[in-house]
């Protein structure tokens, strides 16, 4: 549609033309312009998007939720990034883990690995299990960032778990 297309102010007028009028729009007419904004680095305007999208009785879903985050993650706003991730529950969009590896993989971006590091431990404890893609990620931000010790050490936890590394992990890992 529009916002694909490169016209994503268009996107916004005919949407807030059918908001206008009573229509009504699903998760994902938002969505897409949500996608767009952040995508845009509008990431500001995509939270009054998702305000909007409240006022109009429509519930954001994990796909809109996870776009803002990697939006905020983009955009640098990293303690943005993490206040939001805690309060998606109170919007009742619970975090997947897709939502857990966008979070984890921008805290290593941010050199932040002890929290990346927390937020694994949080996934095992709410009873996500973590995929290999997690670990690769989390392995990438280390050995990107010369913690060649903590990589190390997290291959022999994957090892451990009984996961089995694939071709990227040991790409990293090499």
């Amino acid at each position: 549609g529009l916002c694909k297309n490169g016209y994503l102010n268009k996107a916004l007028g005919v949407l807030t033309e059918a908001e206008d009028k009573g229509n009504d729009l699903d998760v994902y007419a938002y969505s897409s312009v949500i996608n767009g904004l952040c995508n845009a680095r509008r990431v500001d305007e995509a939270f009054d998007m998702l305000d909007r999208m409240a006022k109009h009785g429509c519930k954001p879903n994990a796909h809109v939720c996870n776009t803002l985050l990697n939006g905020l993650i983009r955009a640098s706003k990293i303690e943005d990034a993490i206040r939001f991730f805690s309060e998606m529950a109170a919007k009742d969009c619970l975090p997947t883990v897709v939502t857990y590896n966008t979070l984890i993989d921008g805290l290593c971006k941010a050199e932040r690995f002890d929290e990346a590091y927390l937020f694994v431990k949080e996934m095992l404890e709410k009873g996500w299990k973590p995929y290999v893609i997690t670990y690769s990620l989390l392995m990438r931000g280390l050995c990107q960032g010369k913690k060649i010790d903590m990589a190390l050490n997290l291959w022999c936890q994957v090892v451990e778990k009984g996961l089995k590394p694939d071709v990227i992990m040991h790409n990293i890992i090499i």
